[in-house]
């Protein structure tokens, strides 16, 4: 009998191991597909959305003891307000959808069939919405301590190697005037293989304070100093050939919370003011480089703050208006999820967009976009889900925050991560300001990420 128990205690230890890898596989093909937001144009559904199913299975089949034993959930308990912030946005999200105005007769004008169809988008936004927070749940309740550096390293890595295909490709653009938009170039602009440059510009902006903090830390962390100045230096190279406005502004958000954060005093100590001199030296000289590369292509970008003429920024406007006027309409629960595009007509006078390219998995997109993660919120969902979005940014910047302040760090990783990840959500929020992708894998992918950390730090 006791041989019998033993026995089967080994096959549970086993098939829980073999669980883990799996779980650990999944992980990690999650942080390579990160930036591959253009794989939706050749599949009807994204390879990550079927691993984040398959994870959200291999969690629930390897710990559905812990689950309904209570133990799995005070284990979790640090990140219980994130996960009922979740909860609240995905309620608000039904109670749109059940209280949803018909929708006009100028929504079939669009001829826009599958999925962002009239009739389904409401019931594709829900599914979308929910495969975002399943995604970020996930991350905040599976990493643990000795997952961080693995991931964040596996991270950079798979950045230069993206940024590296799009600067050869832009490279190979600019001597043989071959441009494709398969093959990490539209419109001059380097999009590696995300679907578009902004959205490049804004996954690399998950990884730039990563590499920013590695260098200026006292201590060796993630890689070699001379490796992560190469890696820098290919992933901002990248990052300013995307010529993204949005981008300019987030990374220099970034930069600005960076220096700010030297006035931290219980967090200077962990860094090199040698190695933040160098630093700065290095921005003063890249920005000098960027303006002698690009001058022509910079100065657009600029100007675009200037004056509501420039067609970027009057495009956005045009889109803001439209949105706020939704939300004056329908304050509640909005016009319905990711509804706004096919009620644009009756809230603007503005033209809509023309077509872009599009494959069988995301249709062209000819439907106008919020161009701003609150007020898009807000007027497909209602104020109080644009309310439930920005908390669920700003709680773990809170509790990151406190993590950088406090004295009792013994491991001098730990206040790195912490800062790192505060950078790349103020990074994420500031561009979504100006851009519309609420559902972008990285977003909700560190999102969850500063969930686990919290969880495992707090």
């Amino acid at each position: 009998m006791l041989f019998v128990c033993k026995e089967l205690t080994l096959d549970i230890f086993l098939v829980s191991n073999i669980l883990t890898q799996l779980i650990n596989i999944c992980l990690l093909l999650l942080v390579v597909l990160l930036p591959a937001s253009s794989l939706s144009l050749y599949f009807n559904i994204h390879p990550a959305v079927i691993i984040i199913f398959l994870l959200f299975l291999l969690v629930i089949i390897r710990d559905h003891k812990a689950i309904f034993s209570g133990a799995f959930w005070k284990e979790n308990k640090k990140i219980a307000p994130l996960i009922f912030l979740f909860s609240l946005l995905f309620l608000q999200s039904l109670l749109s959808l059940i209280f949803a105005p018909q929708m006009p007769p100028s929504a079939y004008d669009f001829g826009v069939g599958g999925f962002e169809s009239p009739n389904l988008i409401r019931y594709y936004g829900i599914f979308t919405l929910l495969k975002s927070l399943l995604l970020g749940g996930l991350m905040a309740v599976i990493i643990k301590k000795d997952d961080f550096l693995k991931i964040i390293n596996l991270h950079i890595l798979t950045s230069v190697i993206f940024s590296l295909f799009g600067i050869i490709n832009f490279l190979t653009y600019c001597v043989f005037q071959v441009s494709s938009f398969d093959f990490g170039i539209m419109g001059g602009r380097v999009k590696s293989i995300s679907v578009e440059p902004q959205a490049f510009a804004s996954y690399l902006l998950t990884v730039i304070p990563f590499l920013i903090f590695g260098l200026c830390a006292k201590k060796t962390m993630f890689f070699k100093k001379g490796l992560l100045w190469a890696f820098l230096i290919i992933d901002l190279f990248a990052f300013i050939l995307t010529f993204s406005t949005g981008g300019l502004i987030a990374f220099l958000a970034i930069i600005v919370c960076f220096y700010l954060l030297l006035t931290v005093k219980n967090f200077r100590q962990y860094l090199s003011f040698k190695n933040i001199k160098i630093f700065t030296v290095f921005l003063l000289l890249l920005f000098v480089f960027a303006l002698t590369i690009g001058k022509e292509e910079m100065t657009l970008m600029l100007q675009k703050f200037g004056t509501k003429e420039s067609p970027s920024f009057s495009g956005r406007w045009d889109s803001w208006q439209a949105g706020i006027e939704m939300i004056k309409s329908r304050p509640l629960f909005g016009v319905g999820p990711e509804s706004y595009g096919y009620f644009f007509k009756e809230y603007s006078d503005a033209p809509v967009p023309q077509p872009t390219i599009g494959g069988p998995g995301a249709p062209a997109v000819i439907l106008p976009l919020p161009q701003n993660l609150l007020i898009g919120t807000a007027a497909n969902i209602g104020i109080l889900g644009a309310v439930f979005f920005l908390l669920i940014f700003l709680y773990p910047v809170i509790k990151l925050w406190q993590q950088i302040k406090s004295k009792e760090h013994t491991n001098n990783s730990v206040p790195i991560i912490a800062v790192s990840l505060l950078l790349v959500l103020v990074g994420l929020l500031v561009q979504n300001l100006a851009f519309w992708t609420p559902y972008a894998f990285f977003l909700w992918f560190f999102i969850g990420l500063a969930g686990a950390f919290i969880n495992s730090y707090s």
